[in-house]
């Protein structure tokens, strides 16, 4: 996604296929977001891990499931990234609401990457920027062999050459590591 308004562009994981992942699954999104990030040119990606509030609350298990990423990294499971979560939209997004809730880190304001909760949050954030901002958006899946352009039917055509660039470009990025 990239919004040309804000000069920002990031990932949004997973849009469309993992319903309701579990901690195990964020854990496989999470490595092939970093991998995705890695190949367009955030040498450190920021992964924020999204959420309606910014604090753990049982009431909210993707909040929980956050906070668990959130100290795996610290302890050194994901290498050379900052993860941050749980994280609303606004804070992952632009850093202007941050001294209002007292939300501090290297990923507010700065994500390469929005990990989402499940499904439904994600499809409804990518088509709410896709149909309300002036923006550029590419689909693909990634963790097969080679990267599939995803995209969804009502997509025009300057998104489906998008989502084809976008997938020509991280098979290459493939080959070049493989």
């Amino acid at each position: 996604m990239e919004v040309l308004r804000d000069g920002r562009r990031f990932l949004l994981a997973d849009t469309g296929v993992m319903i309701r992942p579990n901690l195990a699954k964020k854990i496989e999104i999470l490595h092939s977001a970093l991998e995705v990030a890695r190949a367009l040119g955030a040498d450190v990606p920021k992964i924020a891990l999204m959420a309606a509030n910014e604090a753990p609350t049982i009431a909210m298990p993707e909040t929980i499931e956050a906070a668990e990423l959130q100290r795996r990294n610290r302890e050194g499971e994901f290498p050379d990234c900052h993860i941050q979560g749980p994280l609303s939209f606004d804070l992952a997004y632009a850093a202007a609401d941050a001294d209002t809730k007292r939300v501090a880190g290297p990923v507010v304001g700065a994500a390469d990457v929005m990990i989402f909760p499940g499904l439904a949050a994600a499809n409804l954030t990518v088509k709410a920027i896709m149909y309300t901002a002036d923006c550029r958006f590419g689909g693909v899946l990634f963790g097969t062999s080679h990267p599939v352009v995803f995209m969804s039917r009502a997509d025009r055509t300057a998104t489906r050459l998008h989502s084809l660039a976008l997938a020509l470009k991280l098979d290459a990025a493939s080959a070049d590591r493989g």
